[in-house]
């Protein structure tokens, strides 16, 4: 563990009582340089998430949507354990809790083996067993590090090597600590309610009794880390959560991303807002314009590729009058948002796209008004959007894009860029994060550029929005 760190703060805004003892936010301090980068990190984009959640739903209190999603997922499997739904319940959660605990163990364990090897000369020591046991290493993890700095001589390598494990069990940690805090706490209690009975209770206990740490499978896996020991106390999970900023980070980016993700989603869905937004960014720089207007044409580049070219080219293609068109048109768009769909029809360039599309705008000014008011101002974001491409989007730009559009942020959070990021050597067995993946959890990637992208976007829509609200606050 590293020495000196150290909790200043937790601070919390009141959301509800359910939500607000878990989304607390840690200020923590460090003796290890990265450390320091990392606690000023938290803080900017705690800023950020906030005033992203304000934006969205126009309110300065807001719970973060992950702590509202987990809630929800937590009422929704409450009724598995009123009802002793014992292998129902434990479906719902087994994954969860291997992933948080089995990754917690080897933070804790392996973190104190860093700061052995970091604190060590570049000479391996004498004997290197009892300098790793009185740095508070285990026995067995001593043992296996011991006879390997003896055979390599490189404390160096012996370190990076570690700390790159470390480095994706901060991200496990951190990304699904703030559910798994929320669901023991939550289920410790239940147990205190009068509404869950003799059976509720038992299985609430046989769950926790068989799940995370606490099973023979997970002990089995990480036994040679383990040291008998059976089950971690949610206190001592929220310690070593709390006493590491990497993890801290994580959780925080989550957070960061699925905020700014709302706010993009919010744009999209609204296309008047989003008219008024764009309009709004032409006073911002140019770099600025161009990086926001690209994003949204991107989004909606990927909606033409995978839903509305389908439709285009039935009806541009049909042997038919307008109103047999037109009533293609309105059977296609039964399930489809017609709005997305008429921006993306106005932005095709070719020649006979375009006359279908003015036929189409003629029949409805004549017979459909308001839809033709709707075509109009789909007109005018298809303009701002520009024509339809192809696919351009790349790292920050492609995120954003696919997780507007639902995709799912795990595949990101683990992107470097690079092939080599395995790590061989260290021997430590993990459930695969995709089995506790969630299609609506989103999350970034560690590369610093990625984020700073992420941020100007951001950044350019809050300033338009703040522009564009100013002459008229309760729009």
């Amino acid at each position: 563990m590293k020495k000196g760190l150290l909790i200043l703060i937790f601070s919390a805004q009141v959301f509800s009582q359910d939500i607000c003892e878990f989304m607390f936010r840690e200020n923590v301090n460090g003796i290890y340089t990265p450390d320091l980068k990392n606690i000023h990190k938290i803080n900017k984009l705690d800023r950020w998430s906030q005033r992203l959640r304000a934006h969205t739903y126009a309110k300065d209190v807001v719970p973060p949507t992950p702590a509202r999603k987990a809630l929800a997922r937590f009422e929704q499997n409450e009724e598995r354990f009123l009802a002793g739904k014992y292998y129902e319940a434990m479906g719902s959660y087994k994954t969860l809790f291997n992933a948080v605990e089995s990754s917690a163990l080897v933070v804790e364990r392996y973190s104190k083996l860093t700061d052995a090897l970091r604190y060590a000369s570049k000479d391996v020591p004498k004997d290197p067993y009892k300098y790793l046991i009185d740095f508070g290493v285990t026995k067995q993890i001593a043992g296996q590090f011991s006879n390997r700095l003896q055979t390599t001589k490189d404390i160096a390598r012996e370190l990076s090597r570690v700390e790159k494990s470390l480095r994706k069990n901060y991200r496990i940690l951190g990304y699904y600590y703030d559910e798994y805090n929320l669901v023991r706490t939550q289920l410790a209690r239940l147990k205190k309610k009068d509404h869950c009975g003799v059976l509720c209770k038992e299985t609430v206990e046989r769950f926790e009794n068989n799940v995370g740490l606490a099973s023979d499978t997970q002990r089995a896996f990480l036994k040679d880390i383990l040291s008998g020991r059976q089950d971690y106390p949610l206190s001592t999970i929220q310690r070593i959560y709390k006493s590491h900023p990497e993890a801290i980070l994580m959780a925080r980016k989550k957070e960061f991303l699925n905020e700014g993700v709302s706010l993009v989603k919010m744009y999209v869905n609204k296309f008047r807002l989003l008219n008024r937004l764009l309009m709004a960014l032409s006073a911002k720089s140019v770099a600025t314009h161009r990086m926001v207007v690209g994003l949204f044409k991107s989004i909606f580049d990927k909606q033409f590729k995978d839903i509305h070219s389908v439709i285009a080219n039935r009806v541009t293609h049909m042997d038919a009058p307008a109103a047999k068109k037109y009533a293609k048109v309105k059977k296609e768009l039964r399930e489809i948002d017609p709005n997305k769909f008429w921006i993306n029809f106005s932005r095709l360039q070719e020649g006979k796209y375009r006359e279908v599309f003015s036929e189409l705008e003629r029949f409805a000014k004549k017979h459909e008004p308001a839809v033709f008011k709707e075509i109009q101002v789909a007109k005018e974001i298809g303009a701002k959007l520009g024509p339809i491409g192809v696919e351009k989007a790349r790292g920050s730009m492609k995120a954003l894009t696919l997780l507007a559009l639902g995709g799912s942020g795990w595949a990101y959070l683990n992107f470097t860029g690079k092939d080599d990021d395995t790590v061989s050597g260290v021997d430590i067995v993990l459930p695969d994060p995709k089995d506790v993946e969630d299609e609506e959890d989103v999350s970034i990637d560690y590369m610093s550029e990625v984020d700073e992208e992420v941020e100007v976007i951001l950044h350019g829509i809050l300033e338009a929005q703040e522009q564009m609200l100013a002459p008229e606050k309760n729009l």
